[in-house]
């Protein structure tokens, strides 16, 4: 999604939250680098969307919309009290999608 998140929809990638992998900083020769893993920091699917919400905003949204069993635990973070919250879930049942 981070990828073509701004040009299909309009998101600048730094407000999309997604699966990541782990890196790390490193110097060699004298520069500074940022090098890639081969880890998995977080999936975003299913437990894992409220923890990347989490890490990424720091704060429970008031809003959420979800549309596959995947984003039930996103839901029920959300709009668990306190304070007014909307959840919206949208259940494909045709066979065409």
């Amino acid at each position: 999604m981070c990828v073509f998140s701004e040009e299909v929809y309009g998101i600048p990638p730094e407000q999309v939250i997604g699966s990541s992998g782990k890196a790390k900083f490193e110097m060699r020769d004298g520069t500074p680098l940022l090098m890639r893993l081969a880890e998995i920091n977080f999936i975003d699917d299913k437990a894992g969307k409220p923890v990347g919400i989490h890490q990424h905003i720091g704060r429970r949204p008031i809003a959420a919309f979800g549309n596959s069993d995947g984003d039930l635990q996103m839901l029920q973070w959300t709009c668990s009290p306190p304070g007014p919250r909307f959840c919206l879930f949208v259940r494909h049942t045709d066979a065409d999608r």
